[in-house]
């Protein structure tokens, strides 16, 4: 019978803080709506009073000293000098905070999310419990943050060198993941928190940790994980094709 140490480790996420650049579906939807929205839409002020002044010339020939279609040239011009900043596409995704973790033991140190082992004497009743010790022991933050579920969203296991075996009565760890999300942290939290003042921390995204953090391990962690890559179109397409070919070819064989 394996003897397992119960670990809790934290996926504590920062979630997008720009808006991702849309896809060729999503441009198109947005299209549709933009038609829709057009041709349900009343006039704006500024399109009202451009027919007026053009009434008005065509009656009357008056002159306006500032008409509609001269703030819509100046409103334009602005909209041409207009520069967006380049987009950051790592902003625009989740980053989960990982930490430079030392054993002191046979195993190397690892890049791994902040963790900590089930320990009743600790006074942990739960996992949640443990997830909440191990941001406070390894980050010094006790707020700032809300655990979204009291379930694991997945499990790593792995067994421990023979000497260590040897020397603490455990075959292996068992490390599960919970999910927790960075949630209006105050100006303590966001210092305890930031990889540019702490070297030994590193907010990455899910392609990020890919390099840097042990592949068996991440495999683990990404199970649980709703990744934010874009579904893939063409494929499901193509998928709803076959089926409806199917379904058409089953009908006319019944009948």
């Amino acid at each position: 019978m394996t003897r397992w140490q119960i670990f809790c480790a934290v996926a504590l996420r920062r979630l997008p803080e720009t808006i991702p650049k849309r896809d060729a579906v999503e441009l198109k939807v947005q299209q549709i709506f933009d038609a829709y929205d057009s041709s349900k839409s009343r006039y704006s002020q500024h399109e009202v009073d451009h027919e007026n002044e053009l009434k008005l010339k065509s009656e009357a020939g008056s002159l306006v000293k500032e008409t509609a279609q001269d703030r819509l040239d100046k409103w334009m011009k602005i909209k041409s000098e207009f520069k967006f900043a380049e987009h950051n596409d790592r902003l625009s995704k989740s980053r989960y905070l990982f930490i430079n973790t030392r054993f002191n033991t046979d195993i190397k140190d690892q890049w791994l999310l902040p963790q900590e082992i089930f320990d009743r004497a600790e006074g942990d009743r739960d996992l949640v419990d443990t997830a909440r010790r191990a941001l406070k022991k390894n980050l010094s933050i006790i707020n700032g943050f809300t655990i979204i579920s009291k379930i694991p969203s997945s499990c790593y296991s792995f067994k421990y060198p023979k000497k260590l075996v040897d020397s603490i009565g455990y075959d292996g760890a068992q490390v599960f993941f919970l999910k927790a999300n960075l949630d209006r942290p105050d100006q303590s939290v966001q210092d305890a928190i930031d990889d540019t003042k702490h070297s030994n921390l590193k907010w990455l995204c899910r392609d990020e940790a890919y390099d840097i953090v042990h592949k068996v391990y991440m495999r683990k962690f990404d199970q649980g994980l709703l990744h934010e890559d874009k579904v893939r179109i063409e494929r499901i397409i193509s998928r709803a094709k076959d089926y409806a070919s199917k379904r058409k070819t089953s009908v006319k064989t019944s009948v």
